[in-house]
């Protein structure tokens, strides 16, 4: 008998800096809730779309039947390709974004890829030498791509803002939206996740993400959970917090960023019907 392959009910395509990883701890916890097996997210609608629905589908094989079933994959928001593929093999599928003042996650980012040694120099310069700063934060033109393919009931766009004021009723929305108890409350919620590091070494940080990547590729999940999940592999790589020794942003670039920005962040707040002037 022909296996049959398993559909999701949910993505959340990012993107990142915004609260996923607290989302994806809080979805993992629901126990209502089942997720990709040992990733977080799966990459398959823009990396590895070539490996076929099938490979896509054993991630979730192991879900326990009468659970919703879904992933964060934070890079699928602002690729072009992805909405149209996930629209042709899940085209019920529920579709979770949320949103962070654009300003603010181009400097997260930032400090992230150079965290990750993918960035090195001046957020000033950086900006001037890697588009995707920019354009992954035009959050109108992406969503668009979305409600071309998807009805705007089969989307739930949340802020970081509100993750922030009330985070009971951040999630508490989300549980809502996906049709599972909302009043389950997760210990997830009391962590901090991701806090701001910088490498010990560059280069080091980078050879070692480039090493993720190849284990990634050849599907070794369980070493690649493990190393995200290691305190001995992340104290190896990166100093310990230390807010008063950290980039910063000049009110050059920031200015820069509030021009750009500005035409979207207008859209983004007509189309939520929401006061978004202090992100300007």
């Amino acid at each position: 008998m022909k296996k049959e392959l398993i559909l999701l009910d949910f993505i959340c395509v990012g993107p990142g800096k915004t609260g996923t990883n607290t989302l994806h701890h809080c979805l993992k916890e629901h126990p209502a809730i089942s997720l990709a097996k040992h990733v977080k997210g799966a990459r398959f609608f823009d990396r590895f779309y070539d490996r076929g629905i099938k490979w896509y589908a054993e991630l979730f094989e192991h879900c326990p039947a009468g659970t919703i079933k879904g992933e964060i994959s934070e890079t699928y928001f602002y690729n072009e390709l992805v909405p149209q593929r996930i629209h042709q093999h899940l085209p019920d599928v529920k579709i979770i974004i949320i949103f962070r003042n654009p300003i603010e996650r181009a400097f997260k980012v930032f400090l992230q890829l150079c965290k990750l040694g993918l960035m090195r120099g001046t957020f000033d310069e950086c900006l001037k030498l890697h588009d995707n700063l920019i354009h992954d934060n035009l959050y109108h033109q992406h969503l668009e791509r979305f409600l071309e393919y998807f009805p705007e009931q089969n989307i739930l766009v949340k802020l970081f803002d509100d993750l922030q004021a009330d985070q009971d009723a951040f999630i508490s929305d989300i549980y809502n939206f996906l049709g599972v108890d909302s009043s389950f409350k997760p210990d997830s919620l009391c962590v901090k996740s991701n806090p701001t590091t910088l490498p010990r070494l560059q280069i080091i940080n980078r050879l070692a993400f480039r090493t993720m990547w190849l284990v990634r590729r050849l599907d070794w999940l369980p070493v690649l959970a493990w190393a995200k999940q290691s305190s001995l592999v992340r104290d190896l790589l990166f100093k310990a917090p230390d807010e008063n020794n950290q980039p910063t942003m000049s009110p050059e670039a920031r200015k820069y960023l509030q021009d750009t920005f500005k035409d979207e962040i207008e859209k983004i707040s007509v189309y939520l019907g929401r006061n978004l002037d202090h992100w300007k």
